[in-house]
């Protein structure tokens, strides 16, 4: 019995390598669910996101197509039809790091909300507990503050049919005058790297010019979550 255990402890704090391995074609779909308050009554946003990996070049980076649907809004009890948005393109390092938010309609506020909430991986193996930050640079020209983000690989779980690794997350950005802060978990497919699931608190969150305190949960569609 005591060979058992120790051996299930040494395989619980044996460092695993986290990384991002894209393949043209990989698509993840996910329920989106956002709550907030405007003006002392609760505003809910929900719809369904496609996230299509596109392009994978041979440095690591990578391009994915997103795309809404289905999206609802609920304010002061009435339910309205969300707006149509057309699908955008997000490009990634090799280690996750997102570089650029790219479409129709997409503005500094959507890509500033994507650098506070995207894990980047590290260069080195974690065991669980292990820690390591990333700070983003501003650009002042594109409206980007600087970010500051810390990462915990926290534990090993399922999410459905899915092996996952779940990451706590701690970003800020570092510069203007409603910093946006987040503080979330992420489970990412042990396989892949691709977000299967995430969680997140916002305080001054930017959506479309305003700032708002939010939690954004993100959720796998069970037909379609496992990998």
């Amino acid at each position: 019995m005591r060979t058992l255990l120790a051996a299930l402890v040494l395989v619980a704090v044996q460092p695993v390598t986290l990384k991002r391995t894209p393949s043209v074609g990989e698509t993840t779909n996910f329920e989106i669910r956002m709550e907030t308050e405007w003006e002392g009554k609760q505003l809910v946003f929900t719809g369904t996101q496609q996230e299509v990996v596109k392009v994978v070049n041979l440095d690591g980076t990578f391009e994915i197509e997103s795309t809404q649907s289905a999206s609802k809004v609920i304010y002061d009890e009435q339910e309205m039809e969300g707006p149509k948005l057309p699908a955008t393109i997000f490009t990634y390092a090799a280690d996750n790091t997102p570089t650029a938010l790219i479409g129709e309609q997409v503005d500094a506020d959507a890509f500033r909300l994507t650098r506070v909430t995207t894990p980047i991986f590290p260069s080195d193996s974690v065991p669980v507990g292990g820690t390591w930050s990333r700070e983003l640079r501003d650009d002042p020209d594109a409206a980007l503050p600087g970010v500051k983000l810390e990462f915990t690989y926290e534990a090993n779980e399922k999410v459905g049919n899915t092996d996952t690794y779940r990451i706590k997350i701690v970003g800020e950005e570092l510069e203007g005058s409603f910093p946006t802060k987040v503080d979330g978990q992420v489970w990412v497919s042990s396989t892949t790297g691709a977000i299967i699931k995430a969680s997140y608190k916002v305080d001054e969150a930017p959506v479309a010019g305003n700032h708002f305190d939010l939690t954004l949960t993100i959720s796998p569609i069970p037909s379609v979550a496992s990998r």
